[in-house]
C-alpha cells in the first residue's frame, strides 16, 4: 500500500514539475512579446488577467498539498523531537503556559507589560498535531478572563462564552478584572453565576480608582453564595488604591476603623464556610478580618501592602503569630504589611510559630521593623528554604534587625537567597560576606541586587594583594564547613575586586553572571601614573575573574571594570590593617 502511495507522489510530482515548467516558458514568453502600443497588447493582456485568477486557485492548491506535507512532517520525532511524547504530556507542558489575557494590575510594583504569547489559542494554531491535542484538552480552556468594565458586548466575553464551551465540565479559573467603571450587566452577571459551581480559582483584580463599586460587590457576594466549598481552592484579591477588610453585612469586626470596611450583602456563615476550605490565598489591599477562618489550614498566604500611601493596613504581632499559626502546614509567604505595636493587654510578645513545612519565605522592604518581627517569630523546619528579602540599611551586627536575620538563617536550612538592596539612589546597600555566609554551608543559589561587596582598598601586588597573597602561602583553612553554592548572581552590585577576589564563601562551583555591576579596582593617585593604567580594565574583567573562578563558567553583561582613586593617607591606613 504505501509504495504504491510514494509512486504516485513521485509521479505526480515529476508531472508537476514538467507542466510547471512549461508554464513559466508560456508565461515567459508572453512578457517577452509585450508592446504596449502594439496591436496585440489587448489580446494578450485580456489572456493574462484571466490566467491570474487561475493561477490563484493552482496556488491555493499547492499551498492545501503543502499543509498536508506539514503535517505528516510535523509527526515526525525526526524534525519536531517533542512529538514523540504522548498527547497527555504534551497538553500537561501546556499548562505551564501563561494563559491570561487580562493585563497585570497597574498598581503592582515592578510591573512589565505583557508581550509573550496566550495560550492555548496560539498553540492550537501551531500545527495539526498540537491543535487536536489542544482541543482535546478541556483544562486547556478552562482560565477564563473577563473584564467587567466591558461587560458582556467586548471581546473578552465572547472569549469567555467560546472558552467556557471548549472546557465542558472541568474546574474553572475565573479572573474578574473592574477598571475605571462597573456598569450593571445583568448578562454577566448570570455568566458568572453559571460558572460558580465549578470554581477552583477565583482572582479579583479592581484596578479603579474610586472605591469598590457596588455592583463588584454584588457580583462578588453572588457569586460566593453559589460556589460549592471545598470547590474553591485558590483566592486572589486585589482592590488597590483603596485597601480595605472585605466582610460580610451581617458581621462587624471588632477595632476595626469603618473606613477600611467594604461591606458584600452575604451571610457571615457561609462566607467562612467558603473561605476556610481555600488553601491558597493572596491578598493585596483587601483583606478578610484577621479573625476570620479564611486563615486557617493555609498553604501559601501572600499579604501585599497598598500602594496608597494615605491609608495604611495594619496587623499587630499577636494577630499575625495567630495567622501564622493557624496553618501549620504553610509552604509558601509572601509578607508586605506594616506590623503595629499594640501588643494587647500585658504587652507580652506571642511565642515563636513554628513552620515544619515552610518552603518559601519573601519579605518586601517597605516596613523594615515588620520584617524584623516576621525574623524573629517564625521558626522554620529542616526543609530545604528558598528565601528573598529587601534589605534597606547596611549590614551591623549593632542592627537589631541584621541581628534577627543573623539568627533567623542561621536557625534555618536556606538554599536559595535573593537579597535585594533599597538604599536612596544612587546608593546602594553594604553587606558583609564573612558574617553572613558562611552561616550557610547549604546555600546553592545566590542572586545579590544592588549590594556593595567589599571595601575600597589598593592592590599592592596586583592580581595578589596582601591578604590574598598571604592566604594563597599559608594554605586555605580546611576546617571550614563544606559549601555548596553552585551559583552567583550579582546584579547591579558595586564589587571591590581586592576583597572580592578572596571572599571564598562567595565562589561558586559552576557559574558567576556579572549583570550591569561595577567592578572596583582601587589606587593611589601616584601609583595609577606609575603602573601607566588606563582608566577602565573592563577589558580585563574576564580573564581576571576566571583566575578565581577557574572551574566556573564566567558570565558578564553590562559590566565595566573601573579604578577608583585612594588618597595617601587612606592607602596607609588600609596598608596596616592588612
Amino acid at each position: 500500500m504505501h509504495t504504491g502511495l510514494i509512486n504516485e507522489l513521485h509521479n505526480a510530482s515529476q508531472s508537476l514539475e514538467s507542466v510547471m515548467n512549461r508554464y513559466t516558458k508560456a508565461c515567459a514568453a508572453i512578457l517577452g512579446h509585450f508592446e504596449p502600443s502594439s496591436d496585440t497588447a489587448n489580446d494578450l493582456l485580456e489572456s493574462v488577467l484571466a490566467e491570474c485568477s487561475r493561477a490563484f486557485d493552482y496556488e491555493g492548491k499547492l499551498q492545501q498539498a503543502m499543509a498536508f506535507m506539514y503535517r505528516v512532517r510535523n509527526q515526525s520525532p525526526t524534525f519536531v523531537p517533542i512529538s514523540v511524547l504522548p498527547p497527555e504530556i504534551i497538553s500537561r507542558i501546556f499548562r505551564f503556559s501563561e494563559r491570561c489575557c487580562l493585563p497585570e494590575s497597574r498598581w503592582k510594583r515592578h510591573v512589565q507589560p505583557k508581550t509573550h504569547l496566550i495560550y492555548p489559542e496560539v498553540a492550537s494554531e501551531v500545527c495539526y498535531h498540537w491543535r487536536q491535542i489542544v482541543l482535546g484538552s478541556h483544562d486547556l480552556w478552562s482560565h477564563i478572563d473577563i473584564d467587567i468594565t466591558s461587560g458582556s458586548q467586548g471581546r473578552l466575553f465572547s472569549r469567555a462564552l467560546e472558552f467556557v464551551a471548549k472546557s465542558n465540565q472541568a474546574r474553572i479559573d475565573l479572573h474578574l478584572r473592574v477598571d475605571f467603571y462597573c456598569p450593571d450587566d445583568q448578562r454577566l452577571a448570570d455568566f458568572s453565576y453559571s460558572l460558580a459551581p465549578r470554581i477552583q480559582s477565583l482572582n479579583l483584580q479592581c484596578d479603579s480608582r474610586q472605591s469598590f463599586p457596588a455592583y463588584a460587590q454584588s457580583l462578588l457576594a453572588g457569586l460566593f453564595s453559589r460556589i460549592v466549598p471545598g470547590n474553591l481552592r485558590s483566592l486572589c484579591l486585589s482592590s488597590q488604591p483603596e485597601p480595605s477588610f472585605l466582610v460580610t453585612n451581617d458581621s462587624t469586626p471588632p477595632n476595626c476603623d469603618p473606613l477600611l470596611i467594604r461591606t458584600i450583602p452575604l451571610n457571615q456563615l457561609l462566607f467562612e464556610e467558603v473561605l476556610c476550605q481555600v488553601t491558597h490565598m493572596r491578598l493585596s489591599a483587601m483583606y478578610p478580618d484577621w479573625t476570620s477562618r479564611a486563615y486557617v489550614g493555609l498553604i501559601e498566604l501572600e499579604l501585599e501592602t497598598p500602594q496608597n500611601h494615605d491609608i495604611k493596613i495594619n496587623v499587630t504581632e499577636l494577630e499575625l503569630a495567630n495567622l501564622l499559626r493557624a496553618s501549620p502546614g504553610l509552604r509558601i509567604l509572601r509578607f508586605n504589611l506594616n506590623i503595629s505595636s499594640k501588643l494587647g493587654i500585658g504587652r507580652y510578645m506571642p511565642e515563636p510559630v513554628k513552620l515544619d513545612h515552610l518552603e518559601i519565605i519573601q519579605l518586601a522592604g517597605k516596613y523594615p521593623s515588620a520584617q524584623k518581627v516576621v525574623l524573629c517569630m517564625i521558626y522554620p523546619g529542616q526543609l530545604p528554604l528558598q528565601m528573598s528579602l529587601e534589605v534597606t540599611e547596611n549590614f551591623s551586627l549593632q542592627s537589631p534587625y541584621w541581628v534577627q536575620f543573623v539568627d533567623f538563617i542561621s536557625r534555618s536550612k536556606i538554599t536559595r537567597l535573593q537579597i535585594q538592596g533599597l538604599g536612596p539612589a544612587p546608593a546602594k546597600i553594604y553587606l558583609d560576606s564573612s558574617e553572613i555566609f558562611p552561616l550557610l554551608p547549604q546555600l546553592q543559589v545566590l542572586t545579590l541586587c544592588d549590594i556593595i561587596l567589599g571595601q575600597a582598598r589598593e592592590e599592592i601586588l596586583g592580581d595578589y594583594d596582601i591578604m590574598s597573597f598571604q592566604a594563597l602561602l599559608n594554605g586555605y583553612d580546611h576546617s571550614l564547613p563544606r559549601r555548596d553554592l553552585q551559583l552567583l548572581r550579582l546584579v547591579r552590585c558595586r564589587v571591590y575586586w581586592a576583597d572580592f577576589r578572596h571572599m571564598s564563601e562567595l565562589h561558586p562551583a559552576q557559574t558567576l553572571i556579572l549583570d550591569q555591576c561595577e567592578a572596583i579596582k582601587c589606587r593611589t593617585r601616584e601609583r595609577r601614573f606609575l603602573f601607566g593604567r588606563s582608566w577602565s580594565w573592563t577589558n580585563e574583567l574576564t580573564n581576571t575573574a576566571m583566575k578565581i573562578y577557574p572551574s566556573a563558567r564566567v558570565e558578564i553583561s553590562g559590566t565595566s571594570g573601573l579604578f577608583e582613586e585612594l588618597d595617601k593617607t587612606q592607602s596607609v591606613s588600609i596598608f596596616r590593617q592588612q
